[in-house]
């Protein structure tokens, strides 16, 4: 009895292991954002959930390319913040609401411009992204593709350490038992 449970608790834990480890917390509804450089030489900042409300009082952190915090602040109740930025260059921010929604994103400031766009943010730049993000930014059916076939390959592993422990059953009930045939050894004649 033991036997025929013990695969089966093991098969359990691994695919709430599974899981546990492939879940991410899905947001209720999507967030925007916006960069725009001002006329005096700052930069707005802005965020918004999916239908147009903006994400009021949210705490902001602005880096550098190499992950220096230059700006912490928060959102206004019109969902901007603004930040004065050193000079041209790579900048990264994420603006979280504390509930959940955040955005991270990075942008390309190659100086001001009068109009108040930033031309290049981080998707048309092609700046590299790490593995990480790479991971972190896979489709969902991607995802639940990879928790498949981790629970897949379990089951194969499982099979064949099944299959393998009886191959190894059976050569030792051969390897104890007399050949097909075979004569008992004669004892001694008195």
């Amino acid at each position: 009895m033991r036997d025929a449970v013990a695969p089966w608790c093991l098969a359990l834990l691994a695919i709430i292991a599974v899981l546990a480890l492939a879940a991410r917390r899905a947001p209720a509804h999507g967030l925007e954002f916006s960069v725009e450089t001002t006329t005096d030489r700052r930069v707005r900042i802005g965020g918004f959930y999916e239908g147009g409300a903006a994400l009021r009082e949210a705490a902001v952190v602005v880096t550098d390319a190499a992950g220096r915090t230059l700006f912490e602040g928060r959102t206004d109740g019109d969902g901007f913040t603004f930040f004065t930025p050193p000079g041209p260059g790579v900048y990264g921010f994420t603006i979280d609401d504390g509930a959940g929604h955040k955005i991270r994103e990075r942008f390309v400031l190659q100086s001001f411009q009068l109009d108040g766009t930033v031309r290049d943010l981080f998707g048309a730049a092609g700046l590299p992204q790490s593995w990480l993000e790479k991971l972190k930014n896979l489709p969902r059916w991607l995802t639940a593709l990879f928790g498949l076939s981790l629970i897949v390959n379990f089951f194969v592993l499982l099979a064949w350490w099944r299959a393998a422990a009886e191959v190894r059953r059976l050569k030792s009930a051969r390897a104890g038992a007399a050949p097909a045939g075979a004569r008992p050894p004669a004892g001694p004649v008195t």
